[in-house]
């Protein structure tokens, strides 16, 4: 069976284009895509929460509020 990975998902992935839609416009799943982005030594693009997102969930369940 031939890879269905192209050149033109890595020049997506690298243009800052959701996971989501690269998968939806190429036909390949996003597990596909991550193993061929790391195989490629590409990194995630990873959402990190801020600091203040941070001190706020810790306040909401120091307080109780978040379990």
């Amino acid at each position: 069976m031939k890879s269905k990975f192209r050149p033109e998902i890595v020049s997506d992935y690298l243009k800052g284009i959701k996971m989501i839609d690269i998968s939806k416009k190429w036909g390949i799943s996003q597990i596909r895509i991550r193993y061929h982005l790391k195989k490629l030594g590409i990194p995630p693009r990873i959402k990190r929460p801020s600091e203040n997102k941070i001190l706020q969930f810790l306040e909401e369940y120091k307080s109780g509020k978040k379990k």
